[in-house]
């Protein structure tokens, strides 16, 4: 560490003395304030300084010392020197202060330093901070109801995982509201960057940018908003009056009610370190008021949100919650710990962060894995967890995965589009240079996987409903016993037709007619052939009938009709791409929400994660052990086994489940013989307050 020259010492008393409020009273208590930058930046510093005024301006007995634009390696020095002054208690309000704050806290056990930000407490350590991602999750789902052009912006200072956190929170708020809105993000480096911050915002208007939120300490980027004609949202302090009608709100502190909990006890002398960190229900952080310019029925929803956040009925980091490589971090039905918040170093799936590119080395084995579903697709997710777990498993932290989302169902379910996305994923694979290569469903195999045959690297499929044979008429990579010849091979999705009928038979011994419902896709007419197959050569006394539809409306229509016929027991919903009222492409999270609302017949799950969300039930393919088991294929080809020797399996594992919530809102009792031996679910996540 840097030590400190004797003129800049002397400096450093003169600013000190400068600095000092002193005030009649007996044992006079002394408290030194240390900020990471300057108490004009309008921002985190300005905070800090403003609510020590009030501080002293409350406790007239207190006297108080501040010095601000500290760097780091000075930190410590700066701290001894108001030690020596006579302070009793520290306090370091910078997360770049935590080194400096662990040594003299070892020199110095009876002084108490509070590390704002901190996350290591100690005997005489204090760790403040307020939930500040709160109030931007809030800012995300204002900025998302603002824009006109979808595409908003967000401007961090230092990548450390308070950033993280928050930029999370501004993307998980913003696509609460419009799940397809775009989000750019730049990072200025620096705490304090004016001019930085000024040239992003600019940047962001030139890309399409109508609404940003400005994370640092300045307002230089807030009054780009006012003279490019945008908005923009501020932080740390109430940043209206730099531009009046372009600011909707600022995300702000509240230091002042942590002194207020603090003081008492120091005054006493009776402090022990703790760790607190407090959020809107005890008005730590939150939003300054509004424009003039938000609309009141905008201004309605973010205080409805707010008072959920409140009342603790909704959490902003709730699950299921990917980062962007597509790995599962939060689970369905789990809220992010304390401690996963404070180490958060992963942005949230849907944005490119830019963060800084972890290191790979010559050794590092890399993976990439192209899925036809969108990043929470209960087909998909399971599948890409399969493959992971298992290569994780095997190589430890020799394996680098990277994965991508294809939106095949949803955004990119036409066919030209889908073309699009796949040439721009198979460039990427070659910058990639990976050392294998996983694709999961259909598209994903016919649009990518296929175009990589001769590679110098394996491609491993997994999840598809098409026949391979039927593949190899267009791209030869099997001989004719199907054996792999080339690059290619991978796990054929049987889907277990039979042994579900025959599960559904023990639960409904009247059951005689099923329908299958599908859309109209290449996977839908897929699913079809390969129902037949595995009808084909099975001796059944259940009538099978295919019905598919284009549209939810259609495919609504059609489950009422399902309704109204008394001979059909059960269906096979298989409809996981087809278009709304608007004509836009929804997936499986709209229509099984739809076939629960109107159905009264129960569903067969084609997945076991169907039956969790609410579907009947029945034997299904288990599609997390179909992903094993394309991995465990893809751990041989990377130990260097021939792949002619790995010819195409078929998903060996399924799994019998039930959703009793579900057979109880359907008045069906399910014998316990069958109960004993499936997974039972007894609330439907798709229809919540539905507990069985």
């Amino acid at each position: 560490m840097k030590k400190l020259t004797l003129s800049l010492m002397l400096l450093l008393l003169t600013v000190l003395s400068l600095l000092s409020f002193s005030f009649a009273g007996g044992d006079d208590l002394k408290i030194g304030f240390i900020y990471v930058g300057p108490v004009g930046d309008t921002g985190w510093n300005y905070t800090h300084a403003r609510s020590r005024h009030q501080l002293v301006k409350n406790h007239p007995e207190i006297e108080t010392i501040a010095v601000a634009s500290v760097g780091p390696e000075d930190a410590a020095n700066v701290m001894e020197t108001m030690i020596d002054q006579g302070a009793k208690v520290i306090f370091a309000t910078s997360w770049d202060f935590g080194p400096a704050v662990k040594t003299l806290a070892k020199k110095y056990p009876k002084i108490h330093f509070f590390h704002c930000s901190g996350i290591e407490s100690g005997h005489n350590i204090t760790t403040y901070f307020g939930r500040m991602y709160e109030a931007i999750y809030l800012s995300g789902a204002l900025a998302a109801l603002t824009s006109k052009n979808n595409k908003l912006g967000f401007i961090g200072p230092k990548i450390i995982p308070e950033t993280i956190r928050h930029l999370n929170a501004f993307i998980i708020g913003a696509k609460g509201i419009k799940p397809d809105i775009a989000v750019e993000v730049a990072w200025t480096g620096s705490w304090y960057a004016p001019e930085k911050a000024s040239q992003i915002a600019r940047g962001f208007v030139k890309q399409g940018v109508d609404v940003y939120f400005s994370g640092v300490d300045s307002a230089a980027p807030l009054q780009i908003a006012m003279d490019k004609g945008v908005f923009a949202i501020g932080n740390n302090s109430d940043l209206s009056k730099f531009a009046p009608k372009n600011i909707l709100t600022s995300s702000v502190w509240n230091w002042n009610v942590f002194y207020d909990r603090f003081l008492p006890e120091l005054q006493k002398g009776t402090m022990k370190g703790i760790d607190i960190w407090w959020g809107m229900d005890r008005k730590a952080v939150g939003l300054a008021p509004f424009s003039a310019l938000v609309p009141e029925r905008v201004m309605q929803r973010i205080e409805k949100l707010k008072a959920a956040i409140i009342k603790g009925e909704l959490s902003v980091f709730e699950g299921p919650l990917f980062d962007h490589s597509g790995t599962m971090r939060i689970k369905q039905g789990a809220s992010a710990s304390d401690k996963e918040l404070r180490g958060m170093d992963w942005p949230v799936y849907g944005v490119q962060a830019n963060l800084p590119a972890p290191k790979i080395d010559s050794e590092t084995i890399k993976a990439y894995i192209v899925q036809s579903y969108e990043y929470d697709n209960v087909c998909g997710v399971p599948q890409g967890e399969g493959i992971k777990h298992t290569l994780k498993e095997q190589f430890k932290d020799k394996i680098f995965i990277k994965t991508h989302y294809m939106n095949t169902k949803t955004i990119h379910a036409e066919p030209e589009k889908m073309r699009v996305d796949a040439a721009l994923v198979l460039k990427e694979i070659e910058n990639f240079n990976p050392d294998i290569v996983f694709t999961i469903d259909d598209n994903a195999f016919r649009e990518v996987g296929l175009k990589l045959e001769g590679k110098s690297f394996p491609v491993v499929f997994t999840g598809v409903n098409g026949q391979p044979q039927d593949y190899n008429k267009k791209v030869i990579f099997l001989d004719k016993k199907s054996n792999p010849v080339s690059n290619i091979t991978g796990i054929y999705e049987k889907l277990h037709f039979c042994t579900s009928l025959g599960v559904m038979k023990g639960v409904l011994p009247e059951l005689k007619k099923v329908v299958v419902l599908m859309d109209k896709s290449p996977t839908g007419k897929a699913v079809k052939i390969q129902i037949e197959k595995e009808i084909a050569d099975n001796k059944r006394e259940i009538e099978i009938v295919f019905r598919h539809v284009d549209t939810v409306k259609e495919y609504i229509r059609e489950i009422r009709n399902i309704n109204k016929d008394p001979s059909i027991k059960a269906v096979y919903p298989v409809v996981l791409s087809v278009k709304d009222d608007s004509g836009k492409y929804v997936g499986s999270g709209v229509t099984l929400k739809e076939f629960l609302k109107n159905s009264v017949k129960p569903g067969m799950a084609v997945n076991f994660i169907f039956t969790r969300l609410g579907i009947f039930g029945g034997a299904s393919v288990d599609f997390t052990a179909m992903g094993r088991q394309a991995g465990q294929m893809g751990v041989r080809l990377l130990r260097g086994e021939k792949i002619q020797k790995l010819p195409i399996e078929s998903a060996r594992e399924y799994s019998i489940s039930f959703n009793k919530a579900r057979a109880d809102m359907l008045g069906i009792v399910i014998p316990d013989e069958i109960i004993g031996a499936a997974k039972i679910y007894n609330t439907m996540a798709l229809l919540p307050g539905k507990d069985g």
